[in-house]
């Protein structure tokens, strides 16, 4: 269920007459909590703004009620006129979120993870994968999936 921000943001939608007339998402973005890449993750945001026939300012307030985590953290921490313009908001999340500025963190995370309890060795290795390409973006694919097996 939509928690109260995400309905004020509906009801504005259909007030601005940027999206479906019902003033509901057509699709809802997933939610961005750091672990995925950014970038990828805000793609998928993109597809579904589009979809929904967003606007710029709309796209923005999604932006911002679709981020926990880090992302959330991150948003806090930036100034409000990059807040209030999501062309820099992108710009400002892109440079504290994408992949290769948190490297450091997933090639910890790579390194620990070790299969938990009652965990399905498939959903281990897909989950290892995930960690390499992360954690080693600039590596050859064949290179992080000797990683990755060893």
């Amino acid at each position: 269920m939509a928690d109260e921000n995400e309905q004020q943001v509906m009801a504005d939608n259909g007030d601005q007459g940027a999206g479906p007339p019902l003033g509901r998402p057509v699709v809802m973005p997933d939610t961005f909590n750091g672990t995925e890449r950014f970038k990828d993750w805000l793609h998928s945001f993109e597809m579904c703004a589009d979809i929904n026939g967003w606007n710029t300012e709309m796209r923005r307030k999604f932006l911002a009620i679709r981020l926990r985590g880090v992302g959330q953290e991150a948003y806090v921490n930036l100034d409000e006129a990059t807040k209030s313009n999501y062309e820099s908001l992108k710009r400002a999340l892109i440079e504290q979120l994408d992949a290769a500025s948190q490297e450091g963190r997933f090639k910890t995370e790579f390194r620990a993870r070790r299969q938990a309890r009652g965990e399905a060795p498939a959903e281990l290795g897909r989950d290892v994968r995930r960690l390499s390409r992360l954690a080693y973006p600039s590596l050859p694919p064949a290179t992080r999936d000797q990683l990755a097996r060893d």
